[in-house]
């Protein structure tokens, strides 16, 4: 229910799987936009967490092909994409049951009673 509308945008803003860390760009995308980080937070965020997959497709086999396919440039694309839609459906209200829980979560972080 929660992803039902993001998973929507990202079908239909065809977004690169990149080398299948689209989920943890939605992921990069939601956390940043719940801790309300600025745009270059939120791009040292999405760098830093580029760099980890960097580094991981390294442990893959040679042959693998998430090893080749991966890029940082497409991650943080696509966790810009993401928190942009967010951000802009948290202002602007589109698809009121996801902003309804990200607002209750957002209230969880700020350590507000719920």
């Amino acid at each position: 229910m929660l992803m039902e509308p993001i998973d929507k945008f990202v079908r239909s803003q065809k977004l690169n799987g990149n080398a299948r860390t689209l989920n943890a760009s939605i992921h990069v995308a939601m956390v940043c936009s719940l801790l309300e980080l600025d745009e270059d937070e939120s791009s040292r965020i999405a760098e830093a967490s580029a760099r980890v997959f960097r580094l991981l497709k390294k442990e893959l086999p040679l042959d693998s092909k998430y090893r080749k396919n991966y890029r940082m440039g497409t991650f943080m694309f696509n966790v810009e994409e993401i928190m942009s839609y967010i951000d802009a459906n948290m202002t602007f209200g589109d698809s009121a049951k996801l902003f309804e829980l990200m607002e209750v979560e957002k209230k969880k972080i700020a350590g507000e009673s719920v």
